[in-house]
């Protein structure tokens, strides 16, 4: 029995959208484990003019904003967060970037308010890290629904280690998870591919990548 299966700690709903509304004006300092993995993210996700995108957990609106602006105002880009600071921050710095084509609201993931086979792809990083596994099977559901065939989802977060040491690191970031999940955002170290292929997402990829001693996967999937 892992830590986790004895241990069912974790946040509620409600305490995530009050961690993160207080969060949100020190968020930045998550980039000091989370950047490089972002960036990676944003580089396979691709986005191009004229696609219909979806960022699922925009946070304060960094890679919103840069998949705006490669989306060059041709094209649509939505937003969904479960923190109305957050969504507030993110339509303000897409504001200021000039852009249209846009819209953020406030929802969660495993209930997305959109159109079956709709968007082109979904980006979304830190964010099925902090969900009940229950939570991280509907979200993917949503994003398979709302996907057209053959759009691609690019996601991002916490990963178990591959060597002594990024194995004791994500071992310490799950024991304090565990029993304190505020203190590290309500986030833990998951593997993804087996909740993609439960959802029968195709043509998987996985990148793997430290910063920092932390390790973070990017997973990219298809939808047949």
């Amino acid at each position: 029995m892992t830590m986790l299966q004895k241990h069912h700690a974790g946040l509620s709903r409600d305490e995530v959208r009050l961690y993160y509304n207080h969060r949100c004006q020190v968020s930045w300092l998550d980039d000091w484990y989370s950047s490089r993995a972002k960036a990676l993210a944003l580089k396979l996700f691709d986005p191009r003019p004229g696609q219909r995108l979806l960022e699922v957990g925009v946070g304060t609106g960094q890679c919103f904003v840069e998949i705006l602006k490669r989306l060059q105002g041709q094209g649509e880009l939505y937003g969904v967060d479960l923190s109305p600071e957050m969504v507030r921050l993110t339509n303000q710095r897409a504001a200021a970037s000039g852009y249209s084509g846009y819209r953020v609201i406030e929802g969660a993931a495993d209930k997305l308010p959109f159109v079956d086979q709709s968007f082109d792809g979904v980006f979304c990083t830190y964010v099925l890290d902090l969900l009940p596994q229950q939570e991280i099977v509907q979200a993917l559901g949503e994003f398979q629904r709302i996907l057209r065939p053959g759009g691609r989802v690019v996601l991002a977060g916490l990963t178990p280690g591959q060597c002594p040491f990024t194995r004791l690191t994500a071992w310490l970031w799950t024991f304090i998870y565990c029993r304190v999940p505020l203190a590290v955002g309500g986030c833990r170290p998951l593997s993804l591919a087996p909740y993609l292929r439960r959802r029968q997402f195709a043509h998987l990829q996985r990148h793997y990548l430290v910063q920092r001693g932390v390790p973070s996967e990017i997973m990219v999937a298809s939808r047949l």
